[in-house]
């Protein structure tokens, strides 16, 4: 049975969290947007925040500072559901929890044709968490490893020609989509992983 948070209920409303034997990914229920991610296999919590998203288009922007959260829904135990509206487009974030990892994808959709130029699916503030972060290219894509002291995290886009940054802890994983987008087409963005591993025995600790 779906779990319905109305985004207008008075009062701070608990966290929803997706959660299995490997990971706990919690979401604020007023924005969305995830606040807290558990390690579960080094049992560390990891202070990251997601900050948001953008959608850059020729006749318009969608970003959760121009959009009003109309809902948030656990549709299931492993996926959270949530949709933005700015004015008469829709931007719809489904988080969907794997094993040790989840996948975030952005769903848009406009009355109007228009031409969408570039996407940032998620940023995330790593400035909170204790975590040496490098950036590991391959395949023509890039993978984030921040590691902690007994485990840590991996993100990015599973995307080519990515164009993603890590600026002052905060990481805006983005691309270029250069796409004619006909009315009323509902259209999904790559997708975003974000997951947990723990360090092997003999592996260097991370920050303490």
């Amino acid at each position: 049975v779906p779990v319905m948070i109305a985004a207008s209920l008075a009062g701070a409303a608990p966290n929803v969290c997706l959660e299995n034997k490997s990971v706990a990914a919690c979401f604020d229920p007023s924005t969305g947007l995830l606040v807290r991610l558990v390690n579960k296999l080094s049992g560390e919590t990891v202070a990251i925040r997601e900050r948001g998203f953008r959608i850059e288009a020729v006749e318009f922007s969608v970003s959760p500072e121009n959009s009003r959260l109309q809902s948030c829904e656990k549709t299931s135990p492993d996926r959270m559901r949530c949709l933005y509206a700015s004015g008469p487009r829709t931007v719809t974030h489904t988080y969907t929890l794997r094993n040790h990892f989840l996948e975030k994808t952005l769903t848009v959709q406009s009355p109007s044709a228009f031409g969408w130029k570039s996407v940032v699916p998620a940023i995330y503030d790593l400035r909170g968490a204790k975590l040496d972060v490098i950036r590991y290219p391959h395949q023509r894509m890039a993978t984030y490893f921040g590691r902690a002291r007994k485990g840590g995290i991996f993100l990015g886009l599973e995307k080519s020609f990515e164009s993603s940054t890590l600026h002052n802890g905060v990481l805006s994983l983005s691309y270029p989509v250069s796409l004619k987008v006909g009315a009323n087409q509902a259209i999904a963005t790559e997708p975003v992983y974000l997951g947990v591993y723990k360090l092997a025995p003999g592996d260097q600790e991370g920050p303490r």
